[in-house]
């Protein structure tokens, strides 16, 4: 007997593997730049950050969401 697509779970994986690609193909740009504790990420990197997002390196992304919430302006 053959799986139903819907329950697939194999299927059901590559549809939403498929559907993040779709949606984060373009991610937008901030709207501003990013601020944030110069004493542990450089100046550079923070302007890195609030620009294209595909300059964001994995490591820098990596590094922007272990820090602890205090690093980071409110709103970002």
């Amino acid at each position: 007997m053959a799986v139903s697509p819907d329950l697939d779970p194999y299927a059901r994986w590559r549809h939403a593997l498929a559907e993040v690609d779709r949606v984060f193909a373009a991610p937008p740009g901030l709207d501003s730049p990013v601020d944030g504790c110069t004493y542990c990420t450089a100046e550079s990197e923070l302007r890195i950050l609030g620009g294209d997002p595909a300059d964001v390196s994995d490591d820098l992304l990596g590094h922007f969401m272990r820090e602890v919430v205090g690093h980071w302006d409110a709103d970002q």
